[in-house]
């Protein structure tokens, strides 16, 4: 089991759990057999796609520039190709995102 003690979320083998009236609720949904935690109401699923919980349901609320191509990295820091994008807010309906160009140097 991982839990998350700011938001009453646990994710498992057997999905996620909410705590809700000291009473753990399972919420059924396709992207919780394999992602990877919640925070903050949001949750990793599979292939990098990002959830939100709105109180009633989980949402859809991977950035498009992600879909399919991002890679979550942690805390908000995803990649594609060679782009870094950090996560400045949620504004109610997706992650917004600011994208900064990988460079290697000496």
């Amino acid at each position: 089991f991982w839990k998350s003690g700011e938001d009453g979320f646990s994710a498992g083998a057997g999905g996620i759990f909410h705590l809700d009236d000291d009473k753990w609720r399972r919420i059924h949904h396709r992207a919780a057999f394999a992602g990877t935690g919640t925070m903050n109401n949001m949750f990793a699923g599979p292939r990098d796609t990002l959830f939100h919980f709105n109180g009633n349901s989980w949402e859809d609320i991977t950035p498009a520039i992600l879909r399919n191509a991002g890679r979550f990295l942690i805390n908000g820091i995803y990649s594609v190709d060679r782009v870094i994008f950090v996560t400045t807010h949620f504004n109610g309906h997706s992650l917004v995102l600011r994208g900064y160009q990988a460079s290697l140097s000496n």
